[in-house]
């Protein structure tokens, strides 16, 4: 498998091809599917992966249905795997072939579909089926150069008791491995994820304009899609992951030292409350919160003030519906249409949404042209908010150790001074006076007047009367 080439130039495809096969004493005509390199968008060059649907499923069932699903998450698994080599991800530089492939990028793949939203089962799914892949070609045919550490016992509802290996979905027999190691901070990987250009020149400039397009952003967001911006605001300004903002209740969200709104501080305590904010649906792993724990929000004067925004929004919202459904959340800080609590896919659906709203907002204004072509041709969604937070405490002065543990990662080390922890929680309000120092004493009563002077163009787009429509080209 070459994975040197061009991704806009080659990707995966899976292919219907008819075939010939022996029944009885005569040929029928059948059909099966194979895996290809599709060549600048013309030609097809069947790939040897295509080997693990013959012997694992079209020669077991002689079914071409059995090879459809089998055959989509290969092409999702491999062309995610050449997205990421391409994008200089740490762990996918050195894959060359086949021969190259780890555990570690599979369990990439599958957070990543978890993060776009695929139900648990759809995932489990797909963890499956990528768990034969590397039996089938790390441990049958030897063709990994590390060997998975994948088992196939011989009862499938135990295996010795060992709590430490994963067990998989049962659909024929099931395999276990385990769990590899977490990999290192990745602080190449985070720095592209960011609201920023590439217009400037000086580490005071890439601040600010980072500064001007977050609150642009954001003001776009509290105009057009109110019940999510304050959402965004978090995970810009906390470093939250989608499912961590969806499992806040009113009760989560503690202001400092004495202030109505957070004007002097916020701290979040972030927890799993998926029973309580969903109790008519079974806990799923898009909606799970993957690291419990308290977590200091940057000071920025848009955080106390869409927080205010937010709460109004909440009260009208509560009072308009009071009555009208027995299932309606009280205690969620993030509602849907239905006044129930969002999920997290809604949460993203709505998200996509106003994200093609801001590049319509880009293409017609005057002079963004450039900035909405960038924006269009990154790949970001949600995620880019937990980058924007990593990049604000990487050019406040935080160390990767410091930073990780502010994001709610795990630890890059394998042991942590206490005193790490303490540096990186406890200095949190001080690096804001680095990041935007006069942003510090602002109350959150100022007018939207003053938010607009962040960018040129600010002030056009944010009139209610003059809104753009989505892009959607």
């Amino acid at each position: 498998m070459d994975l040197e080439s061009n991704e806009d130039t080659i990707k995966f495809v899976k292919r219907e091809v008819p075939i010939y096969r022996m029944k009885g004493n005569e040929y029928i005509s059948d059909s099966r599917y194979i895996i290809g390199l599709l060549i600048e968008d013309e030609i097809v060059i069947p790939h040897p992966v295509t080997d693990f649907l013959d012997k694992n499923y079209y020669n077991e069932s002689g079914s071409i249905n059995s090879e459809k699903a089998v055959a989509d998450t290969l092409v999702q698994f491999l062309n995610y795997i050449l997205h990421q080599k391409n994008s200089g991800h740490s762990i996918f530089k050195k894959i060359r072939g086949i021969a190259d492939l780890k555990l570690c990028h599979m369990e990439a793949f599958l957070e990543y579909c978890g993060e776009k939203g695929n139900l648990r089962d759809t995932v489990k799914r797909k963890e499956y089926y990528l768990l034969h892949f590397y039996y089938f070609f790390g441990i049958q045919k030897k063709v990994l150069k590390n060997t998975p550490q994948i088992n196939k016992p011989s009862h499938s509802n135990n295996f010795n008791g060992n709590k430490s290996y994963r067990q998989t979905s049962t659909f024929n027999v099931n395999l276990y491995y385990k769990k590899p190691k977490q990999q290192d901070y990745d602080l190449d990987v985070i720095k592209k994820k960011d609201f920023l250009t590439q217009k400037w020149t000086t580490p005071q400039e890439k601040q600010a304009i980072r500064l001007k397009i977050i609150r642009e952003f954001l003001m776009l967001a509290k105009i057009e899609f109110p019940h999510i911006a304050f959402a965004v605001c978090l995970q810009i300004f906390g470093g939250l992951r989608a499912a961590e903002c969806m499992n806040l209740d009113i009760n989560s969200v503690l202001p400092q030292n004495n202030s109505q709104y957070g004007e002097k501080g916020i701290i979040l305590k972030i927890r799993d409350r998926q029973p309580n904010l969903f109790p008519l649906y079974s806990p799923q792993s898009n909606n799970q919160v993957k690291r419990p724990r308290d977590q200091a929000v940057l000071l920025d004067p848009l955080v106390p003030y869409l927080y205010k925004k937010h709460l109004d929004w909440l009260n009208k919202k509560h009072c308009s519906m009071k009555g009208k459904s027995k299932f309606k959340s009280k205690l969620a800080l993030f509602i849907n249409s239905r006044g129930e609590a969002m999920q997290t896919h809604t949460y993203r659906n709505t998200f996509n949404n106003l994200k093609r709203f801001y590049l319509g907002m880009l293409k017609n204004t005057n002079g963004r042209y450039e900035d909405f072509k960038e924006f269009r041709e990154t790949k970001w969604s949600t995620h880019i908010g937990r980058g924007a937070f990593t990049n604000l405490c990487l050019d406040a002065g935080y160390s990767a150790v410091q930073t990780a543990i502010l994001r709610g990662d795990r630890s890059p080390q394998a042991m942590l001074d206490y005193t790490d922890i303490l540096t990186a929680t406890s200095s949190i309000i001080r690096a804001i006076d680095i990041i935007s120092p006069k942003s510090i004493d602002s109350s959150y009563e100022f007018e939207e007047s003053e938010l607009n002077k962040t960018w040129k163009d600010v002030m056009h787009f944010a009139n209610p009367d003059n809104r753009y429509t989505e892009f959607t080209d």
